[in-house]
């Protein structure tokens, strides 16, 4: 099932950390200005491509499928221009090896209670664990502060990727993986050995020669992969991994 995170963001002064409120869907919108996230000094970003910016980073506590969002600007009214017009989205596993998306386009709030915000990116079903928002472009050339006033992520059930799945038996290791993996099958009577993304695409298939062997990742994206292995019989064991950089 799906859950709705409806978070507005408090004021932080350098983007270092993060304090979400979470207020019921449908409260009108708060105008002022502690109430919403505003950053004036730039720091390095945990993306070192970002460099020194203006960035907020959410840390779901565990890996999450993201789908749609929401997006409200920064809405102070006489201050609307502080608002972010062009958003960096960036997502990691960890927390140190990111993957960017394309930018967002946005439009500056109302400045009104009643202000109603915008569709955000939809992310499609990534696995992630930490999402980075960073502010490329504001209202006005003149601002020397960025902010937004409030996120919306449509989650699905968290991801586990520590355990197995029901009845399987495949060994994997490291797991996350930054490449290199190593798979134990159950016996040496499978057929077809085939790594599925997030979005059930085949991308990787072999005929395994042995019990034990060795996929090579480092060409395939971060995400979360599904291993799996099919018998002579049409038996099929199941695993999960997470490809990290």
């Amino acid at each position: 099932m799906f859950r709705l995170y409806n978070c507005f963001i408090i004021l932080l002064l350098s983007a270092v950390g993060l304090q979400a409120q979470c207020w019921p869907t449908g409260m009108t919108h708060d105008t002022r200005q502690e109430h919403q996230w505003l950053s004036c000094i730039a720091t390095q970003s945990p993306n070192p491509q970002r460099g020194q910016s203006f960035w907020v980073m959410y840390d779901l506590g565990t890996f999450y499928e993201l789908t749609t969002t929401k997006i409200w600007n920064f809405n102070e009214p006489g201050f609307v221009e502080q608002g972010i017009t062009k958003l960096g989205i960036d997502y990691s596993l960890d927390g140190t090896s990111w993957k960017s998306l394309p930018d967002a386009n946005l439009e500056l709030a109302s400045g009104e209670r009643s202000y109603e915000g915008q569709p955000g990116p939809d992310l499609e079903g990534i696995v992630a664990r930490y999402v980075l928002l960073t502010a490329l472009e504001t209202g006005t050339t003149n601002s020397s502060c960025a902010g937004l006033a409030e996120v919306r992520f449509d989650i699905g059930d968290p991801v586990d990727l520590s355990s197995e799945l029901p009845e399987a038996s495949i060994e994997v290791f490291p797991n996350p993986t930054k490449g290199q993996l190593v798979v134990i099958l159950p016996n040496e009577a499978i057929e077809t050995l085939q790594v599925y993304d997030a979005k059930g695409r085949i991308v990787l298939q072999q005929k395994p020669n042995a019990k034990r062997i060795e996929l090579d990742l480092s060409v395939l994206p971060r995400g979360v992969y599904m291993i799996n292995a099919i018998t002579l019989s049409g038996e099929r064991f199941q695993q999960r991994v997470g490809k990290i950089e």
